[in-house]
């Protein structure tokens, strides 16, 4: 078997503006203003610059959470997994010590077992564990970061400072009805102010900064050296991430709704690799718009072999094999080794 290494562009469109909002941990006192996340940069001509990006780890959080999604739907593991399980499958753990480290062998039968651990890795059982999966920050297509995109723009760019929008919401307070009511002022002027109170409202107005709707973005996730199993999972979180996935905060309130643009490149890898890909892939592969693999021509897997990145010399080679051969469906495999897969979770601490 030889192990992959497959790079994915992912090229975003906002449906719904984003928030993601900056660690206001060490500011002081309280603001009604929620600032977008900034990184400062230098321009091409050496200038320092703070512009808006999404940080690789919400980019990554969002990837994980959508594949244990994936997961739970196979296995059916509700009510059914002890904490550290849980944890490693939505968050990715939490290191810790235990009286029962985990071995390499049971390290080794975990990720076999659950793709989702052989991809983003976590801590369990007093052990950190490595994943395949690396992933780039999401850049917002801003004249600031023209010199960082991976790939040509597909906006016209703007500035930040004109790309950002604003907008307010509202909160109630934590006015409790039930409370005795204040002692009635003693002075006039008390009691105009008093009477004021009254007839305000009682929601406190906040805004936050947000990338608007309509906003185009830029990222990347390269899995190495990765397994068939891991490729075929990982290509079908990126396809739900795609469809139905969000980036940032406050998603319950319809922001950080998105579509997405995925092309992958294979830069090691075979024919198991490309079988993968042409299955979940295959309707855009290589730019064309040809249909599954399985009603596929051999000129159009030809066509697709180019996309992902083949040589020439191995285009035809490669071909004939993804033709004859059955892909891999890393969920057939995870239902068929459910149990398994079950007790090795059962047993994390």
């Amino acid at each position: 078997m030889t192990l992959s290494t497959v790079r994915f562009a992912v090229d975003i469109l906002a449906l719904s503006s984003i928030v993601h909002s900056q660690d206001r941990s060490d500011a002081d006192g309280a603001d009604t203003v929620a600032l977008f996340r900034r990184e400062k940069i230098l321009t091409p001509d050496g200038r320092a610059a703070w512009v808006p990006v999404v940080s690789g780890n919400a980019f990554r959080g969002v990837l994980r959470r959508i594949g244990e999604e994936l997961t739970a739907g196979i296995l059916n593991y509700e009510d059914k997994l002890p904490i550290p399980a849980a944890h490693l499958l939505t968050n990715g753990g939490r290191p810790g010590k235990t009286n029962r480290p985990m071995t390499d062998q049971q390290e080794r039968e975990l990720k076999e077992l659950l793709p989702i651990v052989g991809v983003f890795g976590g801590s369990a059982s007093g052990r950190i564990l490595s994943g395949r999966l690396t992933v780039g920050k999401v850049l917002p297509e801003f004249c600031e970061l023209e010199h960082l995109l991976h790939r040509p723009p597909q906006s016209t760019l703007r500035p930040a400072i004109l790309s950002m929008s604003e907008e307010p919401f509202a909160h109630l307070d934590d006015h409790n009805s039930t409370a005795p009511a204040a002692p009635e002022p003693t002075d006039e002027e008390n009691r105009g102010r008093a009477r004021r109170n009254e007839r305000t409202s009682p929601l406190g107005i906040f805004r936050v900064q947000t990338l608007p709707a309509g906003t185009r973005l830029q990222a990347w996730a390269q899995l190495t050296n990765a397994t068939d199993n891991e490729v075929s999972f990982f290509c079908d979180v990126l396809n739900a991430f795609a469809e139905r996935g969000h980036l940032g905060g406050r998603s319950a309130v319809g922001h950080g709704s998105i579509t997405a643009t995925v092309t992958p490149t294979v830069l090691r890898g075979d024919e198991s690799t490309v079988l993968a890909l042409l299955d979940k892939f295959g309707a855009t592969a290589g730019g064309g718009t040809w249909v599954a693999r399985g009603h596929s021509t051999h000129e159009q897997v030809v066509d697709a072999l180019v996309g992902f990145g083949f040589t020439p010399e191995r285009v035809e080679e490669v071909a004939d094999k993804v033709l004859a051969n059955p892909s891999v469906d890393w969920a057939a495999q995870l239902a068929k080794k459910r149990r398994s897969a079950m007790k090795a979770l059962g047993n994390l601490t």
